[in-house]
């Protein structure tokens, strides 16, 4: 509502709100049933090794060093606190980035830029950044780094780095990198030059990761696999939130698609290979329907924020252009009951009721 009522900047907005949600992370007292309460005890028993000791026992073993460097460093600080808004930090500067980035590049009106926030913290993934940790942190670092290269052509060896390092957070990275890699060697607009050198790097970057870690990488993705596939629990109301989003995106999507070829909202070129990430992760996210774990992470994190650059065209269709081909409900609208319904959907589910900020 500031965003369209105020006259104060849409970047000076989301940094406040980036805040505020830091705040909320900070004083979430985790239910004894929440991942985040499992990494608190986690943190307690790191903390009380020192780092030699600590990395002998559970750091060079573990497929995911980075991760536990991470909560071995906070646990010492006795903050647990900092692990939960650090993560809200890094994963809501990274979406809002593309956020303003995309209506920047659309050059969106403030009203649209508002809705496409509403629609995008209606899902609810809030929880998932403060209790998940890795999964949303990868996913965020991820799609920052993919929007920045196809979008503003800008690459960076400091890319690289954080693509390496997301592979020793947690292995979903590892399925959007090779999305990434499978849209680089797809695209007929990099010469075949580019694209060999792309794969080598990437095979020289998976030896190297192999090797690390010999073994653990693997055997944690075996694990994973397996879990999610014989031992996965299932979450009605997540799921059911799951496929209302896959529908207001495959409508988003077709309408945004239909929408450009008939010269009713501005195509931005520049955007259309991160576009395609999105569609892929649509994909992706078929197929892994029946299993739980791996279809709510997909869609909750991967393809909401692969369809944001959709969300914002589609909400600057031009409304009476669009009323003139005998449609009743302009896109606009369709957006703003999407979005009611994942925020109804969201705040019924009941994770919502772990967070609390004290303990009586």
């Amino acid at each position: 509502m500031l965003i369209y009522y105020t006259n104060i900047s849409v970047r000076q907005l989301l940094a406040m709100y980036v805040v505020a949600l830091c705040l909320l992370a900070y004083f979430y007292v985790p239910y004894n049933t929440a991942d985040l309460h499992r990494i608190y005890a986690t943190m307690k028993s790191f903390s009380s090794l020192s780092f030699s000791a600590f990395w002998k026992t559970y750091g060079v073993t573990s497929s995911e060093p980075l991760a536990r460097i991470l909560y071995w460093g906070i646990g010492k600080t006795g903050i647990y606190g900092l692990l939960p808004a650090l993560n809200t930090l890094i994963c809501y500067s990274c979406f809002f980035y593309v956020l303003k980035r995309s209506a920047q590049l659309i050059k969106a009106s403030r009203q649209s830029i508002a809705i496409a926030l509403l629609m995008f913290m209606s899902i609810g993934h809030f929880m998932s950044v403060i209790s998940n940790i890795r999964t949303m942190l990868v996913i965020a670092v991820i799609a920052c780094c993919m929007f920045r290269e196809s979008a503003e052509k800008k690459f960076s060896v400091f890319h690289l780095v954080l693509y390496a390092s997301t592979i020793f957070i947690h292995n979903i990275a590892l399925l959007l990198l090779a999305l990434r890699l499978l849209c680089l060697l797809i695209d007929k607009h990099i010469s075949l030059y580019k694209r060999t050198l792309t794969l080598v790097f990437a095979v020289v970057g998976i030896v190297i990761a192999f090797q690390f870690a010999p073994g653990t990488i693997w055997n944690d993705i075996v694990k994973t696999v397996e879990n999610y596939t014989t031992g996965g629990y299932s979450y009605t109301w997540e799921y059911i939130i799951g496929m209302l989003i896959v529908v207001a995106a495959l409508y988003i999507g077709i309408t945004d698609h239909n929408a450009c070829k008939s010269g009713l909202t501005v195509q931005e070129n520049r955007l259309n290979e991160f576009k395609s990430y999105f569609w892929f992760s649509m994909l992706l996210a078929g197929a892994s329907f029946p299993i739980f774990s791996l279809f709510y992470r997909l869609v909750s994190g991967v393809v909401s924020v692969f369809s944001i650059p959709f969300v914002i065209e589609v909400l600057e269709i031009q409304t009476s252009g669009y009323r003139q081909r005998g449609k009743q409900l302009s896109p606009r609208s369709a957006v703003l009951v999407f979005s009611i319904l994942l925020l109804l959907l969201s705040c019924s589910r009941g994770s919502l009721c772990s967070y609390k900020f004290f303990v009586l």
